[in-house]
């Protein structure tokens, strides 16, 4: 149903009755009228736009409004308020960076303020919404955060923190690609309060996290792997990463070690563990494991040897994980294990393939051309050529022109 959204506001242009039609339709899931949103008092607008966000609809005035109305409300919202209107805000993308700072300056004034109560997870969500909303410029902010959040996770009531919240906390300093020095000091502070509790997680998203936010080249400039053809997914506050090169990259030529080992160790055994049971580990869980063991294999090759650091277990379960879920990928996701496979030999595509062959028709020109990239680099994946002859199929449809550059072409 959200994927019909954009559809109809398009047709809501073109002929009055539709555009009431498609109003009525959004108002019937919730979506407040835009004059409606001015007159909002701070919860409501916080409780419209959770809600909002919810059922994915991002029609572009509805959220000018919300974000328009959220900076002149700033002084009225209490700090949780305003760290869940940058959650549910983060999550669409009609996202309006330089109102989103405004709002995230006000959340780090009222963090320092003693009479304002700013949680640890208030920290969390408001590191996590920057993060996905990738704000650029002037990152006081997150020094400022970082500095919140490492006192709260060793404060006196450091054990109210949830394993969930430590380990997006990590990630979401991962993926601001916040400097090394700094890094590490989270890193200590994480594991100095995690490690206790670590026998005893099950969940794959946080140990997926916190063993992806543990491992090496896991601060080193990080840029998301998102595909434009599932806006769904672009919110989500597990997307796996990428090194990449670009503005804010960090200094990565001096060489790194692999620290905090006895952590790791604890956070792959439990993953063993876990991988296998039913409804424990998704596509991003999976996908987060593999690039933490990318990670340790491209510092060191044999940390996947026997005596290693990544357990001999763990590439069978991955793969044999990947088998299972292969059916119920996304097109970006196929692309997204492409790239992972490519970089660590041991996993293994005979899965992947077949898929895309069945599915070539469902993936955008540009991840054709990432796969088609993937092939040339790595010869063995399609010995036949069968892949490729496809993707060249898909290509050379009349829709493909619209959407690839004159680089691409």
């Amino acid at each position: 149903m959200a994927s019909a959204v954009p559809k109809m506001i398009g047709k809501a242009r073109k002929n009055p009755k539709a555009a009431l039609a498609a109003n009525k339709r959004l108002m019937l899931r919730g979506a407040p009228p835009v004059g409606a949103v001015y007159k909002m008092a701070p919860v409501e607008l916080r409780r419209s736009m959770q809600k909002v966000a919810r059922e994915h609809i991002w029609k572009k005035d509805l959220w000018e409004a919300y974000m328009f109305r959220a900076a002149a409300l700033r002084s009225e919202l209490l700090v949780t308020d305003l760290c869940l209107i940058l959650d549910a805000t983060a999550l669409g993308k009609n996202r309006s960076p330089a109102l989103a700072r405004f709002l995230l300056d006000e959340v780090v004034r009222k963090g320092n303020n003693v009479n304002y109560k700013m949680s640890f997870r208030d920290v969390v969500m408001a590191l996590n919404a920057g993060a996905k909303m990738r704000l650029g410029g002037d990152k006081r902010w997150v020094d400022e955060l970082l500095t919140m959040g490492l006192r709260r996770i060793s404060g006196t009531d450091r054990h109210a923190a949830s394993p969930n919240d430590i380990a997006l906390f990590l990630h979401s300093l991962t993926r601001l690609s916040v400097s090394a020095t700094q890094m590490e000091a989270a890193r200590s502070s994480v594991a100095s309060e995690i490690t206790a509790r670590i026998p005893k997680l099950t969940d794959g998203h946080t140990l997926s996290l916190l063993l992806h936010g543990f491992s090496p080249l896991g601060s080193a400039g990080l840029e998301e792997a998102t595909e434009d053809e599932d806006g769904d997914d672009e919110g989500e506050e597990d997307e796996p990463f990428e090194e990449y090169d670009g503005e804010g990259q960090q200094e990565t030529t001096r060489p790194l070690t692999i620290t905090h080992r006895p952590v790791l160790k604890m956070l792959f055994k439990q993953v063993v563990e876990n991988i296998n049971k039913e409804r424990v580990f998704n596509n991003m869980d999976v996908a987060h494991v593999m690039l933490a063991v990318v990670n340790v294999y491209r510092q060191s090759p044999k940390e996947l040897e026997a005596n290693g650091l990544v357990p001999p277990s763990l590439i069978p379960a991955l793969n044999g994980r990947i088998e299972e879920l292969t059916a119920k990928m996304k097109p970006c996701d196929i692309v997204r294990f492409m790239r992972y496979t490519a970089q660590l030999p041991v996993i293994e595509t005979r899965k992947l393939l077949p898929e895309i062959l069945y599915r070539i028709r469902h993936f955008t020109p540009a991840s054709s051309l990432e796969i088609l990239r993937l092939l040339r680099q790595n010869p063995g994946f399609d010995e036949h050529g069968k892949v490729e002859s496809t993707i060249f199929y898909r290509l050379i449809r009349g829709d493909s022109a619209r959407f690839l550059t004159f680089e691409q072409v």
